[in-house]
């Protein structure tokens, strides 16, 4: 604001300085006024730009700092909910909801033993048609 003041007083000083065409009125030196106004006015536009921006990366920062704030607290609460109860803290952190009433529930859940698999499958085999029966029956004697 004020290096617009200035800059008028200086316009209005080159313009007292000049010599008044034909009507009285300088027109060089009301260009360079108004165009030193004009240039203030961008400059303080881009300064007003440059605010609402820096406002606009402020916020979404804040935003994003809650957000960690709030996922670190969950986790937290995880592991210390995981530990009282002796429950899985990654499959309790997958759950929706209050930590500790998932845990409850996750503790209170049966615990079943763990299964040793041979490997072999388990699916049973596909059932053979009447022809397939026919031909493990009597297959002998066709050959």
């Amino acid at each position: 604001m004020a290096e617009e003041q200035e800059a008028i007083e200086q316009a209005e000083e080159q313009t007292a300085e000049s010599e008044p065409q034909g009507d009285g009125t300088d027109w060089k030196a009301e260009a360079r006024k108004w165009q030193t106004r004009a240039n203030n006015d961008r400059k303080a536009w881009q300064e007003a730009e440059e605010k609402l921006k820096a406002q606009a990366d402020y916020a979404d920062l804040k935003a994003e700092l809650e957000g960690l704030k709030a996922e670190k607290a969950r986790n937290e609460a995880v592991a210390k909910a995981a530990k009282e109860h002796g429950v899985d803290a990654d499959l309790l952190s997958r759950m929706e909801g209050d930590v500790d009433e998932n845990a409850k529930y996750l503790a209170s859940r049966p615990k079943y033993q763990p299964v040793h698999d041979s490997g072999e499958s388990r699916t049973p085999p596909p059932k053979k048609t009447k022809e397939e029966k026919f031909a493990d029956q009597f297959g002998d004697f066709f050959d």
